[in-house]
């Protein structure tokens, strides 16, 4: 499970779907791109499409130069996000059902919850999110 923050919020992703964590260096911005997609990035002689996850979840974007990397259809996405805190090893009893009280924007893309510090950390399901922004644009 790997922790990160964006916009304020602690949230997680499964461990499994990611390829990798990046410092953004090399990004270059498309501004007639349709939100929340902001740009490419070289990352290893490939071309990664980088999403702001601050402006997908919260319409506001992120202040951070952290990607992290995760393959889809054979396609590299780099979500940008302000802090990546740890990674963790939760079983299986530490995760629950998404709770009702998450705000609409991040329950319809959790999965489950986990507990870390006394906090409720919603673990978003990045194919899900991608998905969703294939749909809205058309793809």
């Amino acid at each position: 499970m790997l922790l990160f923050e964006v916009n304020s919020k602690l949230l997680g992703a499964l461990a499994s779907s990611i390829s990798e964590v990046s410092f953004v260096t090399n990004m270059t911005k498309i501004p007639t791109l349709p939100k929340p997609v902001i740009g490419f990035m070289n990352y290893h002689g490939e071309i990664a499409t980088l999403v702001d996850l601050g402006e997908f979840l919260f319409k506001e974007q992120s202040k951070g130069n952290i990607a992290i990397l995760t393959k889809y259809n054979g396609d590299l996405l780099g979500f940008l996000v302000d802090t990546v805190y740890k990674v963790l090893h939760v079983g299986r009893d530490e995760f629950v059902k998404t709770s009702v009280k998450l705000p609409e924007e991040i329950k319809k893309y959790a999965i489950g919850e986990i507990i870390y510090e006394q906090n409720v950390v919603p673990i978003l399901d990045f194919r899900e999110i991608i998905s969703d922004i294939s749909k809205k644009r058309g793809a």
